[in-house]
């Protein structure tokens, strides 16, 4: 719209400046020249006329992006919309119904182990916390203000911290799970300090401080995205390091306390396999992660 006011504004001035000339040149001359002048370069009196240029037609607003202070480029949301229509309402809500029916499964074991007590169940607690919260944060992303858009949630910074606690506590929950079955059943699967609670801990709470400080950090200062990679670099190291302790973990468990069944009971299968499938989400998520940095 400003560009059609603009280009009409020059096609006035022009004329207006060749009436100022003689009376004696012929009056075709002006009309060539004017013409000249608005469909060619403006002259200086038009050219210090300036007006704000848009894209988009009158009435529309510019879709919101992702924040221009976040280093990593975000989706395309108009061609998202039009690609996926009704589906992308779907997804959101779906995905965001999942991640709250998982976190309040989780919780419900949180406070049914607190009310019956705690005796040996610490480890087991503090699992269902961080699945509670791995869900719980996802679903309250998900529902508010989905992918960071900003259309709810204005504070973009605040919802993408949110976002990213759902890794640590990942990575926190199949460490617990690790822990509990080896403290259960009394095997060796990695070196002494890699089965101790205090270096898992330790581990733990490194990698939710890396997370919320990376995130804080580079939302302020741009110029420090090579957190972003260092933290995503952490997080690569520590699922393949959990994934294989699945696997050994799951080789072990199988002929420690089923070699001896012959056959095999359905129960007994399924807990091994989803031993497996625990150090094969690790690897998959590893996978997602470098993929998402080197090949995006």
């Amino acid at each position: 719209m400003y560009f059609f006011e603009s280009f009409h504004y020059l096609t006035e001035r022009a004329p207006r400046k060749t009436r100022a000339e003689p009376e004696s040149e012929p009056e075709s001359e002006p009309e060539a020249e004017g013409e000249s002048k608005a469909e060619g370069e403006p002259s200086s009196e038009n050219h210090s006329y300036t007006e704000p240029t848009s894209e988009y037609p009158e009435g529309e607003t510019e879709p919101s992006p992702t924040p221009e202070n976040w280093p990593e480029p975000g989706p395309r949301w108009e061609q998202a919309y039009e690609t996926w229509r009704w589906a992308w309402e779907l997804h959101v809500y779906l995905y965001a119904t999942i991640y709250l029916l998982i976190g309040l499964y989780a919780g419900y074991y949180v406070i049914a182990n607190v009310y019956d007590g705690l005796q040996g169940k610490y480890l087991s607690v503090s699992l269902n916390i961080m699945v509670s919260m791995f869900g719980f944060t996802r679903a309250l992303v998900m529902f508010l203000d989905p992918y960071h858009q900003g259309g709810i949630i204005h504070n973009t910074a605040v919802m993408r911290v949110i976002w990213s606690l759902a890794g640590p506590c990942l990575t926190a929950s199949d460490s617990l799970m690790i822990l509990a079955l080896i403290e259960t059943a009394k095997i060796s699967v990695a070196p002494p300090k890699l089965q101790k609670a205090s270096t898992y801990i330790i581990i733990i709470s490194f990698h939710f401080a890396l997370v919320i400080t990376t995130d804080c950090v580079v939302a302020d200062y741009v110029e420090a995205k090579v957190m972003l990679l260092f933290c995503q670099l952490f997080f690569v190291t520590w699922g393949f390091v959990l994934g294989t302790i699945n696997f050994i973990l799951g080789y072990k468990l199988d002929k420690q306390l089923f070699s001896h069944k012959k056959p095999k009971e359905t129960a007994d299968k399924i807990y091994i396999y989803l031993i497996y499938a625990s150090g094969l989400a690790n690897y998959f998520l590893c996978a997602i992660i470098v993929y998402s940095a080197c090949g995006v």
